[in-house]
């Protein structure tokens, strides 16, 4: 759009980010903290990846993070449509190109028509800690020296927003408020560290939306100019002959678009309900008392800041991606782990391949029932109660934990289908097993499958066959694939 054909000459949109769960931007950096009391009394040191701050200490979500998540999220809005295909050049600028082989530049570039601002602090709880562990994917046991621990700031904080627009319509304005809308919905709009695993999630709240249509302008510029005498005299006055950009304040109107729909979201979400048949304990290092009271337990359920239990999505998608592992050993007919891997990794996603089809959210508890209990340690020598090696732990009991699991099933083949089919029947027979004490009984959980209905997938006849033919197909070692 031509900026002297545009509706509005600028536009300010305010609002309000609020993190629906933990939320980590980081910085880059690392600081030294105490995890707790090691045998000698002395504290265990950590390294945590902090959160970025401004020049307060308070953290902030950049302009720049937010500007790439809205330009991708506008790309997904209009990929179905053609009416506007340049509007993302157009509000988020494009780049210059390399000059070509005769030396000539392609495309000059330009600046884009919106300015997103840093979202800074807007009140909040206080920093949290969150501590993840790498599983062993044979043993189902946390490895060791797999510890990673980062700041987050926890669910309600909120950040205020400002972003500003120069020289356009209603089409511009309805397609960017359309992108903010799918903040909190859609799972690619998840931001920093986490994604997968529930963490990122953000929920916009519209404010003011302030315009400065054209007309008025031509309005404001056609003010009458003060009489000439008036302009004599005081220094003060010597610019009085020309219009005032105080006086243009009054020219701003405050408007209510609706924000552009029709944007698909390209993830299936699947409810879920786990309902504990023991004790569920996910340690959790930082709500442990370091004060050394005898009455404090020694390990203590994973939970949020409010109080509820928790079972993080990233202890949801270990056990998923180490069952699934199991399943896919069990059913190929020669042993390669390499091939099963780089199945895995393509579901599940890989450090180094991206991130996989699936995204899990952390589980909750509305209501938390705690079990507390004392052990004493074995001597693995002697086979007896080891002296002095008494400990205590405190877990939850709740009734059940609600959570949910996001597939991108347009891009999720067949053999990942049927292999999500047996994950889930085997979740539903009572096979979740996670956290600590595995071996004392504690962990076991099992899937409500009435929230899932996996079993309308299995009900498909034809695709049912046609996707178990495909999983033995990927199961088939690279050499033996090549020469069929």
């Amino acid at each position: 759009m031509s900026r002297w054909q545009a509706d509005y000459i600028r536009v300010v949109v305010q609002g309000r980010l609020i993190a629906l769960a933990p939320l980590h931007v980081g910085s880059g950096d690392e600081e030294e903290y105490s995890l707790g009391q090691q045998p000698e009394g002395d504290l265990e040191p950590g390294l945590v990846n902090t959160l970025l701050r401004d020049a307060t200490g308070r953290p902030y979500i950049p302009g720049s993070t937010l500007r790439g998540l809205l330009r991708g999220l506008l790309r997904g809005l209009l990929r179905a449509r053609c009416d506007h295909p340049h509007l993302p050049e157009i509000l988020f600028g494009e780049a210059r190109q390399k000059v070509d082989e005769k030396r000539q530049v392609n495309w000059p570039g330009h600046a884009g028509q919106l300015r997103v601002y840093d979202a800074t602090f807007d009140g909040g709880g206080p920093i949290d800690r969150v501590s993840r562990t790498g599983i062993d994917p044979l043993t189902g046991a946390a490895r060791q020296h797999h510890l990673a621990t980062h700041e987050v700031v926890p669910p309600g904080t909120g950040f205020h927003l400002r972003l500003e627009l120069d020289h356009v319509g209603d089409r511009e304005l309805q397609a960017l408020l359309g992108c903010l809308e799918l903040l909190g919905n859609d799972p690619d709009s998840q931001l920093g560290k986490g994604k997968s695993i529930g963490q990122g999630w953000v929920e916009w709240r519209q404010g003011k939306v302030s315009v400065l249509r054209r007309t008025r302008l031509q309005d404001f510029l056609r003010q009458p100019l003060p009489n000439p005498a008036d302009r004599a005299g005081s220094p003060r006055n010597r610019g009085a002959g020309l219009p005032q950009a105080g006086r243009l304040k009054r020219y701003w109107e405050t408007i209510t678009p609706v924000p552009e729909g029709g944007g698909q979201n390209r993830w299936r979400v699947f409810d879920f309900e786990l309902l504990p048949k023991a004790p569920v304990l996910v340690n959790d290092p930082h709500r442990v008392d370091k004060t050394g009271r005898e009455d404090s337990p020694d390990m203590v359920y994973h939970r949020r800041p409010d109080g509820r239990a928790e079972i993080p999505g990233s202890t949801l998608k270990g056990w998923a991606r180490g069952w699934c592992r199991r399943i896919l050993l069990t059913l190929q007919t020669q042993p390669d782990e390499a091939r099963v891997e780089a199945l895995l990794a393509e579901l599940f996603g890989s450090t180094g391949g991206g991130m996989g089809l699936l995204r899990f959210e952390s589980a909750l508890a509305e209501t938390t029932v705690t079990h507390r209990q004392t052990f004493n340690a074995i001597d693995r020598f002697s086979g007896g109660v080891k002296a002095g090696a008494l400990y205590s732990v405190e877990a939850a009991w709740p009734d059940r934990f609600a959570g949910r699991l996001h597939v991108r099933l347009d891009k999720t083949p067949d053999w990942a289908r049927l292999l999500l089919l047996y994950l889930l029947r085997d979740a539903e027979e009572g096979d979740l097993v996670i956290g600590w004490g595995k071996a004392r009984g504690y962990g076991k959980l099992k899937l409500k499958q009435n929230r899932i209905h996996w079993q309308r997938w299995a009900r498909k006849g034809e695709p049912l066959k046609r996707w178990h033919r495909e999983l033995q197909a990927a199961l088939k070692p690279a050499a033996e694939e090549t020469t069929s």
